[in-house]
């Protein structure tokens, strides 16, 4: 896990809340890293670390935010460690880079690559958070809110909304 795609999580997700207007939904389609995303808010491209690239759509309040970090992993990494331990590596990198406590956690998969569901908590925020391993791609799509406000786009229609368009 990258410091940087682990920070993004610093920033600050709640119960779920009745989603947003159809057309207050953007969709945000990557050729180069093979992904799409719904997202609510104005979409903002940063680049990432390792030449990766982060989609973030936060609230004026800046108190929700819907991101999406892709990057590259290195042959070498690839070589030494198995798939699942890249990913347990990502989790624990995670959680402790913001100094959270991990709620829950759980293998899932798309597209048939491997990758986690996990949920982190702070005194700030709540993160619902997957991570998947695609190739030489990571790919983490996470709904990160204070724990008291409501979501316009829940974070599982988030999530349900990421697909791979280049596997």
């Amino acid at each position: 896990m990258t410091k940087y795609a682990a920070l993004t999580l610093a920033l600050v997700l709640a119960a779920p809340a009745p989603a947003l207007a159809e057309e207050s939904v953007k969709t945000y389609s990557n050729v180069q890293w093979g992904f799409s995303a719904s997202f609510p808010y104005t979409i903002k491209e940063s680049p990432g670390e390792n030449g990766g690239i982060t989609i973030s759509a936060a609230n004026p309040e800046d108190t929700i935010a819907y991101m999406l970090s892709v990057f590259p992993i290195a042959d070498e990494v690839l070589k030494l460690k198995k798939q699942d331990k890249i990913l347990e590596d990502a989790v624990k990198g995670a959680v402790d880079n913001v100094k959270g406590t991990l709620l829950s956690k759980s293998d899932i998969k798309i597209d048939g690559f491997p990758g986690k569901q996990f949920d982190i908590k702070s005194d700030q925020f709540v993160a619902k958070c997957r991570i998947y391993l695609v190739g030489k791609r990571m790919y983490l799509p996470m709904v990160i809110a204070a724990p008291e406000l409501r979501l316009p786009l829940t974070s599982e229609a988030f999530h349900a909304s990421f697909k791979l368009t280049k596997k």
